[in-house]
């Protein structure tokens, strides 16, 4: 049957691979439920225990990472794509600086922290220090975003505190990955440091803007001229505002990437 399976274009091991993994993500998010605490945790669990570093079920492809890893990456970018909806700009007004100020101490205490870690051993502040506080700095977004819905708090002001503290956080995180990766490669300058500095804050205060003061009018003037159908299960001004969205996360991903990481 397998190899029947393979003359068919697939690979039955592979696809069976992916079920288990995805079953098994399943049922550790509802045992974790039946305990009353976040399925996320049991996520978690499965992913490390069944990931490259335990089991390794889906392993490499001719030595590549499995196709299967690229799709977490796309999900991960999803949500932080759904962490920036969820930025309410009247809320801001109210928890702006509260936020910014949390989401500095989020950024340079783990990599301030990395770097006295590092010392006791006699290892390099830079690049080992650097590094390790680098990876520790972001914040998951994602999983703040979740527990949020869970507890249904995601529009209390202290809930809209948590996701743009993360939000921001992660802009921090991604800007000092970039400087270090830019750094790495040998070339400590300006054009190195500073330069990406500017053009990813730059970039992420343009596309805040527009979407506060350009986006909304675009959107609503175009789903306006959208006719209405009686038939249609999604109505075309819907259809037509997701292809807005995602041709927005196209383009804008497509520019960060210029400027140094598409996650921006």
């Amino acid at each position: 049957f397998f190899s029947v399976f393979a003359m068919g274009g697939g690979n039955f091991n592979e696809l069976l691979s992916i079920a288990g993994f995805l079953a098994a993500a399943y049922v550790g998010g509802r045992v974790l439920q039946l305990v009353r605490l976040s399925p996320i945790l049991g996520y978690i669990a499965v992913g490390i225990v069944l990931g490259p570093e335990v089991l390794n079920i889906l392993g490499e492809q001719d030595g590549h990472p499995h196709w299967f890893r690229q799709l977490g990456v796309f999900g991960v970018t999803m949500m932080i794509f759904e962490s920036g909806m969820h930025v309410e700009f009247e809320k801001l007004k109210v928890i702006g600086g509260r936020a910014f100020v949390a989401a500095i101490l989020g950024t340079f205490l783990p990599i301030g922290a990395a770097i006295l870690f590092v010392l006791p051993f006699g290892w390099p502040v830079y690049p080992d220090g650097l590094a390790l506080g680098c990876s520790l700095a972001p914040t998951s977004v994602g999983i703040a975003l979740k527990l949020l819905t869970e507890a249904k708090e995601l529009g209390s002001d202290y809930g809209q505190l948590i996701v743009t503290a993360a939000f921001v956080d992660d802009i921090f995180s991604i800007v000092a990955l970039i400087v270090l990766i830019n750094v790495a490669s040998g070339e400590f300058g300006p054009l190195t440091v500073i330069l990406p500095m500017v053009q990813c804050f730059a970039m992420v205060g343009i596309g805040a803007l527009l979407s506060h003061v350009f986006w909304p009018k675009l959107v609503a003037n175009i789903k306006e001229r959208v006719p209405y159908s009686p038939t249609a299960a999604m109505q075309p001004a819907v259809q037509a505002h997701l292809l807005i969205m995602v041709l927005t996360l196209v383009g804008y991903s497509w520019l960060a990437g210029v400027i140094g990481s598409p996650l921006l």
